[in-house]
């Protein structure tokens, strides 16, 4: 199934007073992550409540999100909007992006999510405070003159 994303024109959703969505994400992903940490091999390679993939499979469908986040937000700081979703199957591509990494161990997927989790944060704490710059109208414009 394709879906159909909008790149150009006005924002189809606007979120006000949200704050940082950083920090609540990455509360929640360290949650997530200290749970991850407490399975067994054996849990990690147990059936998840998606019938055609294991645990291990959903943390590498995490992983793969992650990755087109923190992608994404990297290119909205270049002012390149990513177009990977014109191409995206929701059906098809994220069991895809699973497959390949089938004959990955738990722990290296579970060291890789680690690592996935704090690239997103990184890159969501610097797009964050300049999306904020922009709603005030900011920049560095702004930033400059008051400076000098």
């Amino acid at each position: 199934m394709q879906i159909c994303p909008v790149y150009d024109g006005a924002p189809i959703l606007a979120i006000e007073g949200v704050g940082d969505p950083s920090a609540m994400l990455a509360r929640q992903r360290e949650r997530f992550a200290k749970g991850l940490a407490e399975f067994t091999p054996d849990e990690s390679n147990a059936q998840s409540r998606c019938e055609e993939w294991r645990v291990k499979d959903v943390i590498c469908h995490l992983i793969s999100t992650d990755q087109f986040w923190a992608i994404s937000f990297g290119a909205a700081l270049r002012g390149e909007p990513t177009r990977f979703l014109a191409t995206f199957d929701q059906a098809a591509s994220p069991a895809e992006l699973v497959e390949r990494m089938g004959d990955t161990s738990a722990t290296e997927v579970l060291a890789q999510y680690h690592a996935n989790v704090d690239a997103l944060l990184d890159a969501l704490r610097c797009v964050w405070p300049r999306a904020e710059e922009r709603r005030r109208g900011e920049g560095w414009r702004a930033r400059w003159a008051a400076e000098h």
